[in-house]
């Protein structure tokens, strides 16, 4: 089986259809944050590109400040099922996005003067 269709073998036992993609990420293993590129995404799961080596097995946290939209953050719990010179496969076990809150404003009011 030549790696063209090893390849299109394994594509097509995917249950959930992959969006190639560059967006940058933060990684988080054992509380330890590391930069990240993104470069597929599904339902199931994500590759990236660590700046870092994640062991096979390790349960990570990734985090995507979504592209165009300053407050919105998708956050991505898995498992590392591969990882190689490729990049590193996270099977994904659940996933939310979160509106980041903004920065606290300090409202002036204006000031209570007493009356004669």
């Amino acid at each position: 089986m030549s790696s063209k269709d090893a390849y299109q073998w394994r594509a097509e036992r995917r249950r959930h259809q992959r969006f190639p993609t560059v967006i940058q990420a933060e990684l988080i293993t054992g509380g330890i944050p590391a930069k990240a590129e993104v470069s597929n995404l599904s339902n199931g799961g994500v590759l990236l590109k660590p700046e870092r080596v994640v062991p096979v097995g390790a349960e990570v946290t990734v985090v995507i400040d979504w592209p165009g939209h300053g407050s919105l953050a998708l956050l991505i719990e898995g498992k590392v099922v591969r990882s190689d010179n490729a990049g590193t496969a996270i099977k994904i076990r659940q996933y939310e996005w979160k509106v980041k809150s903004p920065q606290p404003v300090t409202m002036l009011l204006p000031q209570t003067f007493a009356q004669n």
